[in-house]
């Protein structure tokens, strides 16, 4: 799963290869992620970019 988080952008792939974010990153399905209606599923969670972003650069530092 890391792995496909790396592909999403540039600073993502960075990070990616770091061991102390890793080392204490736990993600749930509702920690990175937002309703969102959808007409033939109704609502379902999608994955909040900006959240997961802010999240690594604080804890990269």
């Amino acid at each position: 799963q890391r792995y496909y988080c790396s592909q999403v952008c540039r600073s993502w792939n960075e990070i990616f290869y770091s061991s102390v974010v890793w080392y204490t990153f736990v993600f749930d399905g509702v920690t990175f992620t937002r309703k969102k209606f959808n007409l033939f599923r109704g609502y379902e969670r999608i994955l909040n970019a900006y959240r997961v972003q802010r999240y690594l650069s604080r804890k990269s530092q």
